[in-house]
């Protein structure tokens, strides 16, 4: 068919029409430009400018809200790690996106410092995967890092010259840029719960005090002081923001030298040494003992207004290896399967209970003190309802200890993508997954006073 001049005209200026209609309408379709920008931008190419949280009902600091025990996946980027972001279907309560340490790492001189970050502190107690966090953390923000005594953060000493120096206090203060960040982090390592000084014969890495009740001793009445003491580093600070928290991988090791040492007295060969897939009862019953009393003495030192989160164990790749081998056994046995996914599996959830524990002991703790000073008279049923509510408010708000789920969060990626070795993360998914996490906390942990 042939169309005449008219109608040849009159179909152009349709085609026109319609593909200015469909700009138009485009221009006006709300898009994610931080879903798509995931896919299209270069890496480091994101700014601070345009944090997140664009769709989020909260703001991206709001204390109550914890996205990490939401419906969230991690979108880790072993490639490009600074384009590692976390997925929450709430969209009321999301992560930031970029992510905080990714802000952090894209300031430039003349950007004042992130506010929500600012003159804020955590803490770390647990093993060493808090120490390598923190170097990585210090290393990739280009912060100050320290290492110090045992006893004292007022006092630097030199790794190169000090044996056995893994288990030592490690510090980071990260000014940024402008020089005001102010962000100080800081780490106490523990061999778990031990109180039978089992592992002084790994002398590469044992140091005193080993047994938990007399590192604890020293930690509270001697290294902490040192901090947020009168005369401490950080004495303007009334103690840490975020306190994060674990003692899961010595633990097992625990278990695993404990069973290893019953079988050498009841005679068992070294070919018939049998590693336990999973941990018995009565282990797991001391464990969330142990744990709730720990919890409490954390408590009771860095005060209600810290904000504690216990860190779930991730799962390593490699579940043996010699390190924590008994040789005074006189076994052969060069590894023992330690590290399983069930064992994983079920401290996790008996740190989990612990920390619920351990925060209705904290509720009835303040119960009692309200009840003894007088705040309300006693009066029945009606008196202890009120008691009741007040408190479970105030505990959500100051005094409850969480578990942040990064074990779970990285447990569907292949470990060959991000362990460095056969239990520490690499140094980008430490920084992003672990580090993101840790400033997701603070950023939405309120700044304590100074004292």
């Amino acid at each position: 068919m042939i169309l005449s001049l008219s109608q040849t005209r009159r179909f152009t200026l349709l085609i026109l029409l319609a593909l200015f209609t469909g700009i138009l309408f485009l221009s006006f379709v709300p898009t994610s430009h931080s879903y798509y920008s995931y896919y299209i931008t270069p890496p480091h190419s994101s700014s601070p400018s345009s944090a997140t949280n664009q769709h989020s009902t909260l703001s991206p600091t709001d204390p109550n809200c914890d996205p990490f025990n939401l419906n969230t996946h991690l979108h880790y980027n072993k490639t490009y790690p600074l384009e590692t972001h976390f997925t929450t279907y709430d969209h009321i309560c999301e992560a930031s996106h970029p992510l905080w340490v990714t802000q952090l790492w894209e300031l430039e001189s003349n950007d004042p410092p992130l506010e929500a970050l600012k003159d804020k502190t955590v803490l770390f107690i647990g093993d060493s995967v808090d120490r390598f966090l923190l170097y990585d953390l210090c290393t990739f923000l280009n912060g100050t890092f320290s290492m110090h005594p045992i006893d004292s953060y007022k006092k630097t000493i030199n790794d190169t010259v000090v044996k056995a120096h893994h288990a030592l206090p490690r510090s980071c203060v990260i000014d940024g840029p402008s020089g005001k960040q102010g962000l100080v982090l800081m780490n106490y390592f523990f061999y778990g719960f031990d109180e039978n000084d089992m592992w002084r014969d790994k002398v590469s890495t044992w140091s005193e005090p080993p047994r938990f009740k007399d590192r604890w001793e020293m930690f509270e009445f001697e290294a902490y002081p040192s901090i947020f003491g009168e005369e401490g580093i950080l004495a303007g600070r009334d103690g840490p923001d975020l306190v994060i928290v674990n003692m899961g991988f010595w633990e097992l090791a625990r278990f695993d030298r404990l069973d290893e040492q019953r079988q050498f007295r009841e005679g068992v060969d070294d070919e018939e040494l049998v590693d336990p897939v999973t941990v018995n009862e009565g282990f797991v019953e001391e464990f969330i003992g142990k744990t709730v009393e720990f919890l409490g003495r954390l408590r009771r030192l860095v005060g209600g207004d810290a904000r504690i989160r216990w860190r779930q164990m991730h799962t390593p790749s490699i579940s043996t290896g010699p390190y924590f081998i008994d040789h005074n056994t006189g076994t052969k046995k060069k590894s023992r399967g330690r590290f399983t996914p069930v064992k994983i599996r079920v401290l996790n959830e008996a740190a989990e209970w612990a920390c619920e524990v351990a925060s209705g002991n904290e509720a009835e703790r303040k119960r009692r003190e309200r009840s003894e000073s007088g705040q309300w008279e006693k009066g029945g049923e009606s008196w202890w309802r009120k008691v009741e509510e007040e408190e479970v408010q105030e505990v959500q708000e100051d005094g409850r200890i969480t578990v942040w789920p990064v074990g779970d969060l990285m447990a569907p990626w292949p470990t060959r993508q991000w362990l460095r070795d056969d239990v520490h993360p690499t140094e980008s998914a430490g920084v992003m997954v672990w580090g993101g996490g840790v400033f997701e906390y603070l950023a939405r942990t309120l700044k304590r006073k100074s004292g």
